[in-house]
């Protein structure tokens, strides 16, 4: 089981974290959409932790807030804010599954993979969120692309993803199908409803050569 070190979580973790990428270093770009070009895509380190979970609850919150009950909002950032999804995360990261965005060093955004449950055939999207104020500027289209690479590289053939209703619209632009409706349970008391999308992957040649 993996600990952070003392409170991290509370306002002195909001606060700490950096601005190195500003308004001004964005305005560099005439079209924001660029943004997705110009991030650099590494896998993540388990001292990015902290600056993950806050990017997952930061673009939960943000992207929840007109959809979701106070009671599902806060019981959402409970799991995220978890030892639980910690070690989810860090598990990942040993095994170079969990991916980041960087812009002047700056983490921007997160997605990562895990193994499906059909015979090692489909991988799972995971963790795909991206800080607030690069929102709509291709990051998260970025990701998921990196993240589908990988995994057909890792000689898969399907992505799966368990979305949030607000975010199926943006899946099915990239090519995911729904294949069920389910619910999610954040406690005893408390779920929200998710939706399942599946993908079929391009061979690993195929996306090599289409990027050249």
């Amino acid at each position: 089981m993996f600990k952070l070190p003392g409170n991290t979580w509370g306002a002195s973790f909001y606060s700490g974290f950096s601005a190195n990428f500003s308004m001004t270093d964005m305005s560099r770009f005439r079209d924001p959409s660029d943004l997705g070009d110009a991030v650099q895509i590494a896998a993540l380190e388990i001292e990015d932790l902290s600056q993950a979970r806050y990017i997952h609850a930061a673009a939960f919150r943000l992207m929840a807030s007109p959809f979701f009950t106070d009671d599902e909002i806060s019981a959402f950032i409970e799991t995220i804010t978890s030892t639980g999804y910690s070690d989810s995360l860090v598990a990942a990261m040993r095994e170079s599954q969990l991916i980041g965005a960087r812009l002047n060093s700056e983490l921007v955004g997160t997605a990562g993979w895990m193994y499906g449950e059909d015979q090692g055939e489909t991988a799972r999207l995971k963790w795909l969120y991206v800080r607030p104020l690069f929102n709509d500027c291709g990051i998260g289209r970025r990701l998921v692309s990196e993240v589908e690479l990988r995994a057909t590289r890792a000689g898969f053939k399907q992505m799966s993803v368990r979305s949030t209703t607000t975010s199926a619209g943006f899946f099915e632009r990239l090519g995911y199908h729904t294949t069920s409706h389910g619910v999610r349970n954040l406690s005893a008391n408390v779920s929200m409803p998710v939706i399942f999308m599946r993908k079929t992957l391009t061979s690993a040649r195929a996306v090599t050569l289409t990027k050249h």
